[in-house]
């Protein structure tokens, strides 16, 4: 599993959530624009590494584990989106760069540009 599928999955299941912190993999493929027995595939092999709770047919919710890279992925892309933003890109293209980057900068390189631009 490439790191940044794993973390796109889980930031998509946290963002998906209902009040039951329940998500449906029909809900996730359509989000991720992907057929659904992809998404079951991929969720069974999340659930083993122990990253979400999931049950065919029942649906997937994060662990703490997944919660705290979820976390991760959100701060990152955060900070990744104001620094572009900051920069003058088009808020459109800062999203889409946003998400593509959001998976290779390094938590310790985002607190960094969190910092040089003055944000606590």
């Amino acid at each position: 599993m490439r790191r940044s599928s794993v973390e796109q999955y889980l930031k998509t299941i946290d963002s998906l959530q209902g009040r039951n912190g329940q998500v449906g993999t029909s809900l996730i493929a359509k989000h991720l624009g992907i057929r659904p027995s992809s998404v079951s595939e991929f969720c069974r092999k999340l659930h083993n590494k122990g990253y979400i709770a999931w049950k065919p047919y029942h649906g997937a919710r994060l662990t703490e584990r997944g919660k705290n890279i979820a976390s991760r992925v959100e701060r990152r892309y955060q900070v990744i989106l104001r620094f572009l933003i900051l920069l003058g890109v088009d808020e459109n293209e800062a999203i889409m760069q946003a998400c593509r980057l959001e998976h290779e900068i390094s938590d310790d390189s985002a607190e960094r540009l969190r910092h040089l631009m003055g944000q606590t």
